[in-house]
């Protein structure tokens, strides 16, 4: 397409499409955030299930360890995702450490790390062999020096606990989100009716 005062109309429709795609993407993240913070005994569930999953793999193929790992690992991820969400929606539900209150973000990602560490390290061996095990690892341990390393200096040199995210009340978010979620309705009934 060498048109270029107008837009080409693969380009446009392609723009359109990853509009559209986004668009939905944003909507199911949305639905989930709120199963997620009104719904936590669900959420529980699921959670179990998956770890249970991932108890039930060791011994039923060739490769059973790895994929014991990796799926412990995703089920890890898929419950740190999930206190991740209460988190955003819901801050006051979630124990802050009273030494590093500004720099929640940074423990969330270290926790990220110490979480997906074993599974890239499975991939890695399986993809690259046992060098590329050993790269994998080096790598990781360089990106959690690195993010313990600003979190000791913004931190002023406190010792940061394990895990580094404290637990998430999901009870708690649960009945925040909903006073939220009723202060949000007579808001907006209310607000039409003073101004009148």
């Amino acid at each position: 397409c060498g048109r270029p005062a107008k837009e080409c109309p693969i380009m446009a429709e392609l723009k359109q499409t990853l509009r559209h795609f986004f668009s939905t993407l944003r909507k199911l993240a949305r639905s989930y955030g709120d199963l997620v913070v009104n719904d936590p005994e669900l959420v529980s569930k699921l959670e179990t299930g998956i770890r249970i999953f991932s108890y039930l793999v060791p011994g039923r193929f060739a490769q059973a360890q790895e994929a014991f790992e990796v799926a412990f690992c995703c089920s890890n991820i898929f419950t740190l995702l999930n206190d991740f969400i209460v988190y955003l929606r819901c801050p006051q539900a979630c124990a802050t450490s009273k030494f590093f209150p500004r720099h929640q973000r940074l423990l969330w990602l270290l926790t990220l790390l110490e979480c997906v560490e074993v599974m890239v390290e499975v991939i890695g061996e399986n993809v690259m062999s046992e060098p590329g095990k050993w790269a994998v690892v080096l790598l990781m341990q360089i990106c959690k020096l690195v993010v313990r390393a600003v979190l000791l200096v913004r931190g002023r040199g406190r010792v940061l606990l394990s895990p580094s995210v404290l637990p998430v009340d999901r009870k708690k978010a649960q009945a925040l989100w909903s006073t939220r979620q009723q202060d949000c309705d007579h808001g907006g009934e209310g607000g039409g009716e003073e101004g009148g």
